[in-house]
């Protein structure tokens, strides 16, 4: 007998209006080994609370926790089965205090997933990232960040933090390109130079790649240099710094439209 799908679930409560196939497949992908377990899940931005209806569902044993600014209330379509396992509280995603306050009265021992379908505004989204990733997300837990694109949107009156896309290329100066081209067959390690080698050197292969930065995506790159955090150094190649920790990352997923970033097991909480 072939299990009930997200997907089905998701159709059942009718969040397929918001929550595209495709994101349903990644959180099937990574979250079905969890669906018999006893998960708490907080989801930022619920709007008329179908996608709490669609978890409680696929999450038989979970409690399922939403904020939103304008919670549906009374108006939400509960079951009856879930009411119990499900919290809906009113407040705003970068207001850290209360964020605790939610995650202290309903999963003192973190969430196991967290997912951002609330303002898609970078620094909106990279507050309540930063303070709940690490205080109340369990080690080995999974954070979603949905419409993550929408930094890339000009003038949109909902999504202001985007700007002018810049297509994928370097920022090479005329040094840069005299460099790469007089010294193009020549390796990287050198074992002995000339004067003109000497002044060409330090232009050799270390053009700045530009890419977008602004918003959603500008956050997740940020949480790229994260995940290397352990070669992070700002001494000189070799030369080992007194204290090194590991990335609070475990791995992120970044697909079109949503990102998944699970934490690492040693990553602190609290």
């Amino acid at each position: 007998m072939t299990a009930v799908s997200l997907i089905d679930y998701a159709q059942g409560a009718g969040e397929t209006q918001s929550k595209p196939e495709s994101y349903l497949n990644i959180y099937e992908r990574y979250f079905s080994h969890m669906r018999d377990d006893a998960v708490t899940i907080l989801e930022l931005g619920v709007a008329t609370g179908k996608s709490m209806l669609m978890w409680s569902d696929y999450f038989s044993k979970g409690t399922i926790v939403g904020i939103d600014l304008f919670p549906p209330g009374s108006e939400m379509p509960t079951m009856p089965r879930n009411e119990n396992r499900i919290h809906m509280y009113r407040g705003a995603q970068n207001d850290t205090e209360f964020l605790s306050r939610v995650s202290n009265e309903i999963a003192p021992n973190g969430f196991d997933i967290i997912i951002d379908d609330a303002a898609h505004i970078g620094e909106l989204a990279k507050v309540s990232f930063s303070h709940l990733f690490l205080k109340h997300l369990k080690p080995g837990g999974i954070y979603g960040l949905e419409d993550w694109g929408t930094g890339y949107w000009q003038g949109h009156a909902y999504y202001p933090d985007g700007r002018r896309f810049k297509e994928p290329g370097d920022g090479r100066t005329f040094l840069h390109q005299i460099a790469n081209k007089a010294l193009k067959n020549a390796p990287v390690e050198w074992p002995s130079l000339t004067w003109m080698q000497k002044l060409l050197k330090p232009y050799q292969y270390v053009s700045r790649f530009r890419s977008h930065e602004y918003g959603m995506p500008g956050v997740i790159k940020q949480l790229i240099d994260e995940v290397a955090r352990s070669d992070w150094s700002s001494l000189p190649y070799g030369t080992e710094p007194k204290e090194k920790r590991p990335s609070y990352i475990e791995s992120i997923l970044i697909s079109p439209g949503v990102t998944l970033v699970t934490k690492s097991r040693s990553a602190p909480m609290g």
